[in-house]
């Protein structure tokens, strides 16, 4: 192996010629073959000890990279600085809900309701009218509304006939009795069903509605089916009541129909 001049740092990571070839004599010129390192000009070797080029500054565009980087970091932490500030900033109290004035009617709208208010209102029922409570129908009247044609029997204190109906029933509380009242109602429409649109109650003296049942009771109007046009049904319909039934009853027809009252003797 060839030695290099003295003063030459030696290559350790030189090419080693394959086997067979005889490296020409150091500093000789040699023609490269496939395989060679190829001689790239500016390079500098990095081996230990040799020479480094000096480093070169940042590109044109690494620099304006580097100082937006800069500015937006800047910009962040301004922000950031400022946000921090405004949570010592006082804040406005939020407004409180209350509750709005009713506005005033215009000189117009006044007007109109001062007109109005001089003009007699719809007259209301009289209380003499025949159904009212003051003037209640006598037992026994038929009365219709336009699909039901209906009598209310007189009223009778049923307790023998629900207790003998079936045994089971409980007695009526201490102060109440169990009335039972006879109904004939006729359809008059298309078809309904009597325990649906008829609703018999009692309004004691004591201004008090009283709807309780009063068990199994004989001839349950409940039982009777729909109705088709003429359809007759008959049955009870029983209410308990303060004792003595010091009352009137009522029939009422549909949901939230009229209501009419009765006697609740003849």
């Amino acid at each position: 192996m060839t030695t290099p001049p003295e003063g030459q740092p030696t290559n350790p990571y030189a090419p080693v010629p394959p086997p067979g070839t005889v490296p020409p004599p150091y500093g000789a010129a040699r023609v490269p073959s496939y395989g060679d390192p190829v001689s790239v000009p500016g390079y500098q070797p990095s081996f230990p000890g040799a020479p480094q080029p000096p480093r070169r500054g940042m590109k044109g565009w690494q620099v304006a990279a580097v100082a937006t980087t800069t500015g937006v970091l800047g910009l962040v932490v301004g922000i950031g600085i400022g946000g921090a500030g405004d949570d010592d900033a006082p804040t406005a109290a939020p407004t409180p809900i209350a509750r709005t004035e009713e506005p005033s009617a215009k000189p117009a709208e006044r007007d109109a309701t001062d007109a109005a208010d001089d003009e007699p209102a719809d007259a209301a029922p009289a209380d003499d009218e025949e159904g009212t409570r003051s003037t209640p129908y006598p037992v026994g009247s038929p009365v219709t509304d336009g699909e039901w044609e209906v009598t209310l029997g007189e009223p009778r204190e049923g307790w023998s006939e629900i207790q003998r109906e079936n045994q089971f029933n409980d007695a009526p509380a201490e102060g109440t009795e169990y009335y039972l009242v006879p109904v004939t109602a006729t359809y008059l429409g298309e078809t309904g069903l009597p325990w649906m649109d008829l609703s018999v109650q009692f309004v004691g003296s004591d201004a008090r509605t009283y709807t309780n049942s009063c068990g199994v009771i004989p001839g349950d109007l409940m039982d009777v089916d729909e109705l088709y046009e003429g359809g007759v049904a008959e049955g009870n319909v029983c209410v308990t009541v303060p004792e003595g039934a010091d009352g009137l009853w009522t029939l009422s027809t549909g949901w939230g129909g009229n209501t009419v009252f009765f006697t609740a003797a003849d």
